[in-house]
């Protein structure tokens, strides 16, 4: 359709060209015939050959030139056919590869374009539209196949031509924003663009936003927050409007000095002051303020929130009326530690994620170490998000595993952090709504990996030689019982050696200690690569066991000679030879 108007009076001037020629040609040719004919004699029955070559001639040339003419016409037709068409598909492509539908109407409303994106969007195709096809038309084919929504014709051009267009839902859930307008000479031109996503994600921060502001609404204390450049309130939440009688649309906006009494408006501004100065941000104090003529005592702390430049933007202020309860400072600032330290400053990572969807709603500071990112960013993410395929599958599974057992869940695993492969050990608490039906799940994450290198670094040292680091007599005597009990009534042999160190008191008299200390690890090391993968350990102070299996008594016989042999080499020990003998029992 588009191509037959951009196609319209291509022609014409070259017709009108050609016409003229023929006639300029046709012209002289046939003044050349009539002449001849008023020259040409009375009697006819006799003619001159040269007058018949010459006529003959003459025919053949402007026959030539005529065909010469015909095809110079159809040549320049085909050549301006062809830019036509090339520019017409530079056209065509452009518009077909707008992520936008476009469809173009004449002054009758008859569509003269359509791109490809616009049938993408509602599943149609080119065969599905005819020539002289109008927008009514087109409309109605899109409702009978159900893409179009509940409006009627009119409705549909009123809404889209309005500056915010008209966006319709289509059955497999996608919002269509369509924008209509009407060109200087009748036409219009419509636009329809896919804005799922943007919905979507307008829907998620409304959904954000209505899961803090209910938070904020049910925590007990007065929540209030106001800009620090003119003091003004932008945030009450439901207990401040109980204490104060005022709703938070008639606090937005106003500065303490239009709310409150002179007295109390001043210690409210001292006060805040006082938090702006601190060098944490972080400001405590207890102060009456006059509350319709009653005067009432606040526990208050105001929490200076910094930008994403770590300038102070934002003032938080958090207090409860502490008049009646006096006596319960104690419990009173227990709890409102345990309201100021439970969003960053517990000592395990907290993650609070929606069942539903398996959405991370809330994060605490200790949890960006797991996420490495910062919590903000892995609002609204799941583990498929965040973690890579392998640990993210199984943390999927571990939280479908939680939720679908109800209760409490805890296990060890390791995560990957910025810091390398740490050891966790995680908790995981499903949360029931009213129906019974889990809603959400709580998961602390404990770094215990120093823990548990500690708990190893000590079950190592109770089961091996401090000196050595061979195992002691209570490793080899387990070791012992359990080759007895794997060889009993099976046929299988092993054999106990029993080796003295021989000279060792004398290498102590004679170097000292510290150089007999090293003889016995020397000693130990050619223990080991004489027994190749034998149990070798120290028994006491010089004096070790080995187990080894096989037939015996040949292996163990073979065990001892290599034994013997290996102590019996001589040992270099800071630069002095030293000498020493060993003396082998077997059972």
């Amino acid at each position: 359709m588009a191509e037959k108007n951009w196609h319209e009076g291509s022609t014409l001037p070259i017709a009108v060209q050609a016409v003229v020629c023929l006639a300029g040609t046709v012209a002289p040719a046939r003044a050349f015939a009539l002449s001849d004919s008023f020259a040409a004699p009375s009697y006819l029955g006799q003619l001159d050959p040269n007058v018949v070559w010459e006529g003959l001639i003459t025919g053949i040339v402007v026959c030539a030139f005529l065909a010469a003419i015909v095809l110079w016409i159809h040549s320049s037709l085909r050549r301006t056919r062809r830019l036509q068409l090339r520019r017409n598909a530079f056209v065509s492509s452009a518009m077909n590869n707008l992520n936008q539908g476009v469809v173009m109407t004449d002054a009758q409303r008859r569509i003269i374009f359509c791109n490809d994106r616009y049938l993408e969007l509602y599943g149609l195709t080119r065969l599905d539209l005819w020539a002289d096809m109008n927008g009514y038309e087109l409309l109605e084919l899109r409702r009978k196949r159900g893409v179009l929504g509940g409006v009627s014709d009119g409705e549909f051009y009123e809404k889209a031509a309005s500056p915010n267009g008209l966006i319709t839902e289509l059955p497999d859930g996608r919002a269509i924003l369509v924008k209509y307008f009407v060109l200087p000479n009748g036409g219009s031109v419509a636009t329809h663009l896919d804005v799922s996503d943007q919905r979507k994600l307008s829907r998620q921060l409304a959904s954000t936003k209505q899961f803090l502001e209910t938070v904020l609404d049910n925590v007990p204390a007065c929540v209030a927050a106001k800009n620090i450049e003119d003091g003004r309130y932008i945030f009450a939440n439901s207990a401040y409007e109980r204490f104060w009688g005022f709703s938070r649309d008639y606090v937005v906006g106003k500065n303490a000095r239009e709310l409150f009494a002179s007295g109390s408006a001043a210690t409210i501004e001292t006060t805040d002051r006082a938090a702006l100065n601190s060098p944490d941000g972080q400001f405590r104090n207890e102060f009456e303020v006059d509350r319709g003529g009653e005067r009432r005592m606040v526990a208050s702390i105001r929490i200076v929130v910094r930008n994403e430049n770590n300038k102070p933007e934002f003032l938080m202020l958090v207090f409860e009326d502490i008049t009646d309860r006096r006596s319960l400072s104690k419990e009173l600032e227990s709890a409102k530690k345990f309201l100021d330290l439970v969003v960053d400053n517990i000592p395990v990572a907290l993650i609070v994620e929606q069942v539903k969807d398996g959405r991370y709603l809330l994060a605490n500071r200790s949890a960006e170490t797991i996420l490495n990112r910062r919590r903000e960013e892995a609002t609204g993410l799941t583990a498929s998000d965040i973690f890579n395929p392998k640990e993210a599958k199984l943390i999927i599974a571990r939280d479908e595993a939680a939720i679908k057992k109800r209760g409490m869940i805890t296990e060890e695993h390791p995560i990957s952090t910025k810091d390398g492969l740490r050891l966790f050990l995680t908790r995981r608490a499903t949360v029931l709504n009213d129906a019974g039906e889990p809603q959400y799940l709580i998961k602390t994450h404990e770094d215990v990996t120093d823990r548990r290198q500690t708990e190893s670094r000590m079950a190592h040292m109770a089961y091996h030689d401090g000196l050595t680091d061979l195992p002691n007599r209570a490793a080899f005597l387990q070791a012992l019982t359990q080759m007895i009990e794997a060889c009993e009534g099976t046929g299988e042999e092993f054999a106990v050696l029993c080796v003295d160190l021989d000279g060792l008191k004398e290498v102590n008299d004679v170097f000292g200690h510290a150089l007999g200390d090293k003889l016995l690890v020397e000693v130990a090391q050619r223990l080991q690569e004489s027994a190749r993968g034998g149990v070798v350990a120290r028994l006491s102070g010089d004096e070790f066991g080995l187990i080894i299996d096989g037939k015996q008594p040949d292996a163990g016989l073979a065990l001892a000679q290599q034994l013997g042999e290996a102590v019996a080499r001589e040992f270099q020990i800071d630069g002095r030879a030293v000498r020493a003998g060993a003396t082998t029992g077997m059972a």
